[in-house]
């Protein structure tokens, strides 16, 4: 780890708790139908978040529409609600000072998947931009494109002008994030922060697997030979 050029992250449960985006995107929608329909916000918060920490995903808004009778709005129009706010989010502990450092010392690379518009307001909102040599935000060359393509990291490698063996990503799913890097040559850790959404997932084979597996920003950091 020492002779590495650029160190690569990835955005949600990485960077930040994505579960602190979804309660700001239900907060928004929250507030959207008590302000159009005078339904208690809080009700329709507890009722979406309560589902969310049971587990459920997919049909929250489905959910929601159905109870309450009085609702003349579709789940397209929640979800356009929910990805078109501005979250409230922040870095998860250890990130800035993490970033502070490492940005004098490496070239610092962002890959994520996600809706274009969604990952743009994220990224805004955690005011990460100084520290990222070059960010890429995979939907911007197609769902095709989408993790765990190859080419998003091919196209950053090329950006920093950096070799894959130079280089390391970091990241948070086991599903998707790695089998590219690895693929590649690049080294690849996944973190695993308590309250990740992929915290419990594992990898379904060796190519879809991390190199190495943190549990905590300050691991990160030993890992990366580093102590802040």
């Amino acid at each position: 780890m020492k002779k590495l050029k650029a160190i690569l992250f990835d955005l949600d449960d990485t960077l930040f708790l994505e579960r602190d985006f979804v309660e700001s995107g239900f907060s928004a929608v929250s507030n959207y139908l008590s302000s159009h329909y005078q339904l208690n916000k809080d009700d329709v918060f507890d009722e979406l978040w309560n589902m969310f920490c049971s587990g459920r995903r997919g049909d929250l808004f489905n959910e929601i529409i159905n109870s309450y009778s009085n609702l003349n709005i579709t789940v397209k129009d929640l979800i356009k609600v929910y990805h078109q706010h501005i979250p409230k989010i922040k870095p998860i502990y250890g990130v800035i000072p993490l970033l502070d450092y490492l940005m004098k010392k490496q070239k610092l690379g962002l890959v994520s998947d996600g809706y274009l518009e969604v990952q743009k307001n994220k990224f805004s909102s955690l005011d990460l931009h100084k520290y990222f040599n070059s960010v890429l935000f995979t939907d911007e060359l197609g769902r095709n494109n989408w993790k765990p393509s190859i080419v998003p990291f091919e196209k950053t490698l090329d950006t920093l002008n950096v070799n894959p063996t130079e280089s390391v990503y970091i990241a948070d799913n086991p599903e998707k994030d790695f089998k590219g890097p690895n693929k590649l040559g690049i080294n690849t850790i996944r973190i695993r922060i308590e309250g990740g959404e992929y915290y419990n997932k594992r990898p379904q084979s060796p190519e879809y697997a991390p190199r190495k597996t943190v549990f905590s920003i300050k691991e990160l950091s030993q890992e990366l030979g580093i102590s802040i």
